[in-house]
């Protein structure tokens, strides 16, 4: 979604695939006989530095990341199914993926919106 050209996107898929690649050899050296909450904590705080990096860069784009999950959230709801009595539910095809019902709406255009209304860099 960032990339201008193919040959852009294979450099930075590269880049990403080399830095995934240091990411495991440097957490292949770590101790692995952590405690139940130790492992937590771990896992937690990769999950903070990773919406932290997130959080920023939308930021940098003048968006609100709270606002984006949202606007997703609000796209994925609309895949469930209403039965009889207006309760949601899911329904799975045979591949064990999620079915999308007929009232499904795809977030992109609800972001685009959103993007001209708040983003400094919209369309730039």
């Amino acid at each position: 979604a960032v990339a201008y050209s193919k040959e852009e996107f294979e450099d930075m898929f590269e880049s990403f695939i080399k830095g995934l690649r240091e990411q495991a050899d440097k957490c292949a050296t770590k101790e692995f006989d952590l405690t139940p909450l130790q492992r937590m904590a771990e896992q937690v705080d990769a999950l903070g530095d990773a919406a932290y990096f997130l959080g920023g860069t939308a930021n940098e784009k003048g968006v609100s990341l709270v606002d984006i999950v949202r606007l997703i959230h609000k796209a994925n709801l609309s895949k469930l199914f209403t039965d009889e009595q207006g309760n949601k539910y899911v329904k799975y095809g045979e591949d064990k993926k999620v079915i999308k019902s007929p009232e499904f709406q795809p977030p992109e255009q609800d972001i685009q919106q959103y993007i001209k209304e708040k983003s400094k860099e919209a369309l730039a």
